[in-house]
């Protein structure tokens, strides 16, 4: 064959030539093709045949047959292929992207002789071409962002009543109206601010415009929702300032409507407390050991009748002379054995201090440390001095008579009582009785009105239970429960009371006030729905997070990849830890926790919580041993999730917490009829000033103890949580040698065959997928990424699925075509998850058609929500983040067709 083009013009070319004969053997290889390919000199090449050259095998390794090859087509066939991209393979085993061109070339009898080939090396167009697609799948995520949230981008013409040139599709989301309506004209932006804000915007607006400003933010204002409410929010402005024409604002509004009704309940809640303190006169004082100087407030000083001017700093030695002798011992002997040797325990003393007219006065000191040194003693204490007087002179005298002790229990803000505690007519009652109960005082004092009737049934047990332990251990009690009014409402009320003795009638009365703290509860209510609707946000972004993280560690990925990646798994569990505990704790206080007993085989639930606990110990160079009493029922009502949440806690504490040696757990019958847990550690042990507050909250341990990792409330809510199952939590413990954690819970007996494991429902059996077809799965799931992310996960599970982005769509797709398995998102934009499985239960029922086991997701962790889902008919039940494990645990049931 001969070479029709002059071989010095060929071996110029950047890109690569061979020449080949009628049977596809190389012939010729000019430099640029023999250098892309790998090999050093023409000789090496001449006489190959170019498939098994350049075409053994497929990139993912099958063998190429020859007959696919398009050279070689070109060749037999005489005829030009259009250029096309290969792959070609290198001497050294790697593989070149190519773009390809053959031409065949004919004798002069017209018959195929060969073909000339020519290729280009594709490797950067490559990079460029995958950098183009991830910059555009960057900004398809942004456009998300903006379009599917809470944030409206606005654009806007500076014209009067501002036109709108362009506003994202979520406006209608956020405010109610149609974009098209605003890019329309038929609304301006200015229309829709508030009239007593639009002049502080114009102000804004002109005000940064004259500085030359570029970008700005508003103090946020009022915008008019479609339904003529107002929503508050916060603005941040771009001005675009053009040469000719109007200028144009663009930027974007975030609704802050919540948290302005949270900072006015917060603000409201604040002003009650003011005028509070001001009626119960008590002051707030300050002391600073280290430098020995106390301070106190203006409310403090006119207490005690002191002027502006006689109000000077004061030492320790100054405030011990202004006790009344009497009482210096005694407050003396409260403030250090409390405050020095117990390193940080609060005092509460009651003492005589004298006023500024020299005249004796009874006031109750209460204190805290808040602050320690470096080396662990008390530094900062801060307290109140409350105003007693008329409560001592009510001791002396339960039914005083002059004019200015009833002037004071007739004005009272609460209500100020005292009772004996086995009858139910007070000794003394005053203040806003009726206001705050509806009945009149004559009806309390004449026992036709009982006070424990007119508890909230579901709180009269802890309240009656907190009396007794009052009874029998004298304390102060402080107490906040529900009452039903007259009326047939609900108000929250704080109880103070503690046990006195009455001189002239020589017996012991409960002695407290009363106060309505409704506005306060309802203030706390909205605080936790923000912090809920708050979790709802944090965790459909954090389970597409998690979920993803794990997706990408079943990908090939560098050492260094994979620790990057575990980096966020970890950071993204401690921040699910942290919403749930919040959640939680904010529940507890609330009295919004409600406890889910079922039957539970309690020997073998035990040993299923404690043994990866014992794994964990070993992990450490510890052992974890258990004993289970004999006398245990097998079976009792108990709620699993919280006991083992308790029972988690504490063990995971003493393993934490201890170096060397062992942990114990015991669990026996007591004789109250409670079941006793009892966690022995060998650990270092909780200093003496640690214990008296190791229960509440953020208690982490003070300079002396180490920090652990934790946000120091899960003592708090295992005391909660204890309380809740009827049970006390206690702590004993030696530095250096250990501690022991005590609890006790009712946790009744139950039949022993009633103890299995259940779902959150009890239903017939769905039906069962058959045997060797690919099951069908449907997802409605209104955020894109969730629904990819569990779509993935469904697929690479072997599922065909099916996306919808509403529960009517949902509806409608289940009636086309029945799914083996439906996993439906609680909140929607239009039909919620539950409400969508309730429609579908019934057209069950209705058409006669097989269950559909049916799954509800959802980013809110409450009961309440568990409670829906029961309601509507769902077989399951996932939170987000989804945990793989339990997701594809839930898929092997539903394949299987087995009912839980």
């Amino acid at each position: 064959m001969s070479v029709r083009l002059p071989r010095q013009i060929l071996e110029a070319l950047d890109e690569g030539v061979l020449g080949l004969d009628r049977r596809a053997r190389v012939v010729f290889a000019n430099p640029a093709a023999l250098r892309m390919l790998g090999f050093e000199d023409e000789a090496r090449v001449l006489g190959e045949p170019v498939h098994a050259l350049i075409h053994p095998a497929f990139p993912d390794g099958r063998p190429s047959p020859e007959a696919e090859c398009p050279i070689h087509r070109a060749v037999e066939g005489g005829t030009s292929p259009a250029p096309w991209q290969d792959c070609f393979l290198r001497r050294d085993g790697t593989t070149l992207p190519v773009q390809v061109c053959a031409n065949p070339l004919h004798g002069d009898d017209g018959e195929p002789e060969g073909a000339v080939i020519s290729f280009q090396d594709r490797t950067q167009q490559q990079a460029l071409e995958q950098e183009l697609r991830e910059q555009r799948r960057a900004l398809q995520r942004e456009r998300q962002l903006f379009v599917g949230g809470p944030t409206v981008v606005f654009q806007w013409r500076i014209t009067p009543q501002w036109p709108v040139e362009y506003v994202s599709p979520n406006v209608e989301q956020v405010l109610g109206y149609p974009p098209a309506d605003l890019r329309s004209g038929a609304l301006r932006f200015a229309e829709l601010i508030h009239p007593e804000d639009f002049q502080r915007v114009v102000e804004e607006v002109t005000h940064h415009r004259d500085r030359g400003s570029t970008h700005f933010e508003h103090h946020p204002y009022r915008v008019r929702h479609a339904d003529g409410s107002y929503r508050w929010v916060r603005d941040s402005t771009v001005i675009d300032r053009r040469s000719s024409g109007p200028d144009y604002h663009y930027g974007y509004l975030v609704d802050i409507t919540r948290e302005k009704e949270v900072e006015r309940a917060l603000a409201e809640k604040e002003r009650r407390y003011r005028m509070a303190q001001s009626a119960a006169r008590f002051g707030i004082w300050e002391w600073d050991i280290g430098a020995d100087r106390l301070r106190w407030d203006d409310d403090a000083w006119a207490l005690l009748g002191y002027p502006p001017e006689q109000r000077v700093e004061m030492d320790y030695a100054s405030f011990r002379e202004r006790i009344h002798p009497e009482d210096r011992e005694a407050a003396e002997d409260a403030i250090h054995r409390n405050l020095l040797a117990q390193d940080g325990g609060p005092y509460s003393v009651e003492m005589r201090f004298r006023r500024a007219d020299e005249e004796w006065h009874w006031i109750h000191a209460r204190g805290q440390v808040v602050e320690f040194d470096r080396d662990g003693r008390p530094r900062q204490v801060l307290g109140i001095h409350t105003d007693i007087s008329e409560l001592k002179a009510a001791e002396q005298r339960p039914r005083p008579r002059d004019e200015r002790y009833r002037r004071f229990l007739e004005d009272f803000i609460g209500i100020a009582y005292q009772t004996r505690l086995a009858d139910p007519a007070p000794i003394l009652l005053r203040g806003m009785v009726e206001e705050i109960t509806g009945y009149t005082q004559a009806e309390f004092m004449a026992g036709h009105c009982d006070w424990d009737a007119l508890i909230h049934p579901e709180d009269r047990p802890r309240v009656r239970r907190q009396i007794e332990a009052l009874a029998n251990e004298g304390t102060t009690s402080d107490l906040s429960y529900r009452i039903v009014h007259r009326d047939g409402s609900v108000r929250w009320v704080r109880d103070i009371g503690r046990l006195i003795r009455l001189t002239d009638h020589n017996d012991w009365v409960l002695q407290g006030a009363l106060y309505d703290i409704t506005e306060q509860k309802e203030a706390e209510r909205a605080r936790d729905t923000f912090l809920a609707a708050v979790s709802h946000d944090l965790r459909t972004p954090l389970n597409t997070i998690t979920g993803f993280c794990a997706l990408l560690t079943d990908t090939p990925l560098s050492p260094q990849q994979q620790e990057y990646i575990r980096y966020c798994r970890n950071a993204a569990g401690q921040l699910e830890g942290l919403i749930e505990t919040l959640l939680e704790l904010s529940r507890l206080q609330a009295g919004g926790l409600r406890l889910q007993p079922q039957p539970l085989p309690l020997p073998e639930y035990l040993s299923e919580q404690l043994a990866p606990l014992a794994y964990q110990a070993r992990q450490q160079g510890l052992t974890l041993n258990w004993h289970l009493d004999d006398r245990l029922p097998e079976a009792v009502w108990a709620d699993p999730t919280r006991l083992g949440q308790v029972l988690n806690n504490l063990v995971g504490n003493a393993i934490k917490f201890t170096e060397h040696g062992s942990i114990k757990v015991h669990v026996a019958p007591t004789d109250d009829g409670c079941i006793g847990f009892r966690i022995a550690d060998t650990g270092s042990g909780i200093p003496e000033s640690l214990r008296v507050c190791i229960f509440e909250p953020f208690a982490r341990g003070g300079p002396e103890r180490p920090q652990p990792p934790g946000t120091g409330l899960g003592l708090a809510i295992c005391k909660e949580l204890v309380e809740l199952m009827g049970g006390r939590i206690e702590v004993e413990s030696t530095e250096g040698e250990g501690t022991t954690f005590t609890f006790t819970a009712e946790l009744p007996a139950a039949e022993p065959s009633a103890a299995t494991a259940t779902e959150i429902g009890h239903h017939p059996t769905p039906r069962v997928v058959a045997g060797g077809q690919t099951p069908h799965a449907l997802i409605a799931e209104d955020d894109p990424t969730s629904a990819l992310l569990l779509a993935t996960l469904l697929h690479r599970a072997g599922w065909e699925v099916t996306t919808v982005g509403d529960g009517a769509e949902a509806v409608a797709a289940w009636q086309r075509s029945q799914p083996d398995l439906m996993i439906l998102d609680m909140q929607m934009p239009h039909t919620n998850g539950d409400r969508a499985a309730a429609q579908i239960r019934e057209l069950e029922v209705r058409k006669q058609r097989p269950r559909t086991r049916i799954v509800m997701l959802t980013a809110h962790a409450l009961d309440d929500v568990r409670e829906d889902a029961v309601k509507a008919g769902c077989d399951h039940y996932l939170t987000k983040p989804v945990a793989p494990d339990a997701l594809h645990a839930l898929l092997h049931r539903a394949r299987a067709g087995a009912s839980q």
